[in-house]
Order: structure tokens, then C-alpha cells, then sequence
């Protein structure tokens, strides 16, 4: 009984995982936006995220994801569904790594997509508050 009133009081008070916040991507795309990413400690995020079609570079599509994440160690992965914008086929799961920045120390978080996003530059800074 006292064991597990003392992991419930742990999973209330929990600790706050690095990967919670306010992500942007670290560039500005051409566009003039930056892809946006926001992790809740309760396993959710959600994101935005601008990609060009293979045949229109100059045209943006936007994308909204819903996305749930778990912890692996100093590994994140999400899974990520696409809820607004062109979304056939375009699920995946992102894998990332919250990294520091040697000459400044900053977070960042480096993270690789799947499927139809392999190529994708994630690369994300936190979002100043």
C-alpha cells in the first residue's frame, strides 16, 4: 500500500523531461516561417510543419500533427499523425535526441523522420518565452 501511494505521488509530482516545451525549427524556412512543435509532459505534442510538393518548390503546404512521444533512455520518439492538411500517407514517426550546444549552450533537438519525411531537416531550437 505505501509503495504505491509513493509511485502515484512520483507519477503526480513526476519530473519534467527535457523534450517539454516550445520547439521551432531552427532556421527560417524559405517561406518566412519556421516549423512550431509543442511537447506536453503528459505524452502529447502537437506540431506544424511546412514542406514543398517534389514537383512545386515554391509552393508551402502546411501540415498539423498530433503526435504522441515516449522516453527511451536520452532518446524521443514520436509518433506523429497528420490532422490537417494533405495527410495521405504522410504519418511517421520522428526519433530525437535533445542535444546541447557546445559554443553556446543551448538545447537543441535533433531529430530524423520516417516514411515520406527520411529527407526532412528536423532540426529544432527552443521557441524563446
Amino acid at each position: 500500500m505505501r509503495l504505491t501511494l509513493v509511485a502515484a505521488l512520483l507519477a503526480v509530482a513526476g519530473c519534467k523531461s527535457v523534450v517539454v516545451g516550445d520547439w521551432q525549427s531552427d532556421t527560417e524556412l524559405a517561406n518566412g516561417r519556421r516549423n512550431e512543435l509543442s511537447v506536453s509532459s503528459d505524452g502529447s505534442a502537437e506540431a506544424t510543419i511546412f514542406a514543398t510538393p517534389d514537383n512545386a518548390h515554391d509552393t508551402w503546404v502546411g501540415f498539423a500533427f498530433e503526435a504522441e512521444w515516449e522516453q527511451d533512455g536520452d532518446e524521443f520518439d514520436f509518433l506523429m499523425e497528420c490532422d490537417q492538411g494533405p495527410c495521405d500517407g504522410n504519418d511517421f514517426k520522428m526519433e530525437c535526441q535533445v542535444i546541447k550546444e557546445e559554443e553556446d549552450g543551448d538545447e537543441k533537438l535533433d531529430c530524423n523522420g520516417a516514411a515520406k519525411w527520411t529527407n526532412y531537416p528536423f532540426d529544432w531550437e527552443r521557441d524563446s518565452p
